[in-house]
């Protein structure tokens, strides 16, 4: 992205994390990125409206929904079921509650539609119990390692044999993934950036998410739909793009990566909806009709033709909307010019 923008273009960098946004700041730093193409800020991408009121509107967005491998992989933060450590799984740990309050909060109705919801947990009943039973025995959960083996208590009941291994840590990642998007409201934060994202793009600008799990893909696949067909996106990706097997080969981590893109429509988008149910009046020789062809042609505006289809919102409302205007035809010029 760096090399695409300079020396004209700037990036702006966003990153919840007040640990791990010192040290990417200083990395970049020394790699030679400085103030004049890259502003890092501490702000939650829910925050995105706000950002792009100060520094956008912004011609590319790329959005990495999953956690960093820094911080996967420093047993302080409580990320990762394989080391021993505090409870706590947030993103910003200056905010909000740890992961072990988290968890006494919620009885078990509400653990199981937690694990189910947010990972799709096929054990949440089991695993729900065997929670609130230990907390009732006076238990607590205050390590990644406690909850670890709350969860192999839970599924006891599994035969002893190769596949329960895999099983069991399966079911962690799912748990502490499930956990995670609980205690930092990932969801919702989610839907604050999705919401944001047409007043935040530049006209033509384009937006790149990357999602790990299938409840994040289910609300940005929605979300990309419900744009094209209100006309507010031009083009969305028709399928989810994956690593390639030599990427996983690189970093396992990237396997369950899927990624989604979509193009803000341009500013004379909507006129070309009305413009082409239109032109089939025209006549050559016609100076408003020459004046349109004219537009059309500069504009490239063939390729949103070609888009304009039945069940569009848009297109049915334009459709509705030139039906009305332009009988008698002295009025449909007068209205256009």
């Amino acid at each position: 992205m760096f090399r695409r923008k300079a020396p004209e273009g700037h990036l702006y960098a966003l990153d919840v994390d007040p640990i791990e946004i010192v040290k990417t700041g200083e990395r970049l730093q020394k790699a030679g990125y400085g103030e004049e193409i890259l502003t890092i800020l501490q702000q939650n991408f829910a925050n995105l409206e706000t950002v792009a009121k100060e520094y956008g509107p912004f011609d590319f967005m790329l959005a990495d929904l999953g956690v960093s491998s820094m911080q996967i992989d420093d047993p302080k933060r409580g990320f990762s079921y394989k080391a021993d450590g505090p409870l706590d799984l947030r993103l910003d740990p200056q905010h909000g509650i740890p992961a072990s309050q988290r968890l006494r909060e919620l009885n078990r109705e509400e653990l199981i539609g937690m694990l189910v919801e947010n990972s799709d947990e096929p054990y949440a009943e089991q695993i729900a119990s065997e929670i609130c039973k230990t907390f009732k025995k006076g238990g607590s959960m205050d390590t990644t390692t406690a909850l670890r083996e709350a969860i192999e208590r839970a599924l006891c009941f599994l035969p002893e044999n190769k596949e329960k291994k895999d099983i069991l840590k399966k079911t962690c990642q799912r748990v502490f993934q499930a956990l995670r998007i609980d205690v930092n409201s990932e969801f919702e934060v989610l839907e604050a950036f999705l919401n944001a994202l047409p007043e935040a793009l530049a006209d033509g600008g384009r937006v790149a998410i990357l999602t790990f799990h299938s409840g994040e893909d289910r609300l940005v696949k929605k979300a990309f739909q419900q744009y094209y067909r209100e006309g507010i996106f031009e083009e969305i990706a028709t399928d989810v793009i994956r690593p390639t097997a030599e990427e996983c080969r690189q970093n396992g981590r990237a396997r369950s990566t899927k990624m989604r893109w979509a193009v803000i429509a341009h500013y004379y988008f909507i006129i070309i909806y009305c413009v082409s149910y239109i032109m089939s009046r025209m006549v050559l020789g016609n100076l408003m009709t020459e004046w349109l062809l004219q537009f059309l042609w500069q504009n490239d505006s063939c390729k949103v033709y070609d888009r304009m289809v039945p069940g569009n919102l848009m297109t049915e409302w334009f459709l509705e909307i030139s039906w009305q205007l332009i009988t008698p035809e002295t009025e449909w010029l007068g209205i256009i010019s």
